[in-house]
């Protein structure tokens, strides 16, 4: 029988081990994951076996009325033993606990034993998410935008979740952005002078240790429906952020349930690298009223 118990500090050592086992990479960098904690350190949880040893882990974050639940990794030896699905459910329950109205997560399309997993707990597979990649490549033109630092900050917390708002009914990013902020590891950009209408939410520090090559990360940007048109200019200023920091490239996911950004994304030279299926707990997630390109991962 598994037990499950919060995660701590003291496990993130343990986590690391794991995670690079499970997913056969490099380790995450420790201050990658006590962000990733930090974010929601009551609903993060690792799976022990009998003997007391941590076989497993989960996080989960929430953004307003959204909860998401990743990464999940379990030991290989220990795989089909129901230590995934004791972490899910203790995730699923959390989330529930803390007010979310709408649960999903993010699998790898290639992995149909996570996917049969998620689908056995009440998971219903939604649009799938393409991430994509553009070498960075100097801009054509100069676009304003202000960093969130030349911001009061809780000025720049209540632009950011009305953005949210704007972008998806019930969501809000301002906890993403105040973990950036406190672990520095991007930098939040909103564009519009006197009344910002978007903002883009960049990692600069990798997520994993031993990272060859410097990668703009792009994790957020949201912004209202009537400005849709302005996102290439949105890409522009994030590559010339990103061509004076030495990135060599920039990364993005689009969710393919928003057809007309993805078209955007494609016409500015960013190409398909790997597809990911997007799935909720027995929900539909309502439709975007606005522009909300994110991951849903860690």
């Amino acid at each position: 029988m598994s037990s499950i118990r919060l995660m701590t500090l003291n496990d993130l050592a343990r986590v690391a081990e794991l995670d690079a086992l499970a997913f056969n990479t490099t380790r995450r960098t420790d201050r990658h994951l006590q962000a990733c904690l930090d974010l929601n350190p009551t609903g993060c949880f690792v799976a022990t076996a009998p003997d007391n040893y941590l076989v497993g882990y989960v996080f989960t974050r929430i953004w307003g009325k959204l909860g998401w639940i990743g990464v999940l990794g379990v030991h290989p030896d220990q795989q089909g033993g129901g230590f995934g699905k004791a972490l899910i459910n203790t995730a699923i329950q959390s989330l529930c606990s803390s007010g979310c109205q709408r649960i999903g997560l993010s699998t790898a399309a290639e992995n149909p034993h996570n996917v049969g997993l998620y689908v056995r707990l009440g998971f219903l597979p939604c649009c799938p998410t393409l991430e994509l990649f553009k070498t960075t490549e100097q801009p054509r033109e100069y676009i304003p935008f202000t960093f969130s630092h030349q911001v009061d900050r809780d000025r720049a917390l209540k632009i950011v979740s009305q953005i949210s708002q704007q972008a998806r009914s019930g969501l809000d990013y301002a906890s993403e952005v105040r973990n950036a902020c406190k672990y520095q590891w991007g930098e939040i950009l909103f564009f519009g002078e006197s009344q910002p209408w978007a903002f883009a939410l960049v990692r600069t520090e990798p997520k994993r240790e031993e990272f060859v090559e410097k990668v703009l990360e792009i994790s957020v940007i949201a912004m209202p429906y009537e400005k849709r048109e302005q996102l290439p200019k949105i890409f522009s200023a994030i590559e010339q952020l990103a061509y004076k920091g030495n990135f060599a490239q920039i990364h993005l996911a689009v969710n393919t349930s928003d057809g007309e950004s993805l078209q955007q994304t494609l016409k500015f030279g960013f190409r398909v690298k790997a597809v990911r299926i997007r799935m909720t707990l027995e929900q539909i997630i309502e439709p975007a009223t606005g522009v909300d390109l994110s991951r849903w991962a860690m």
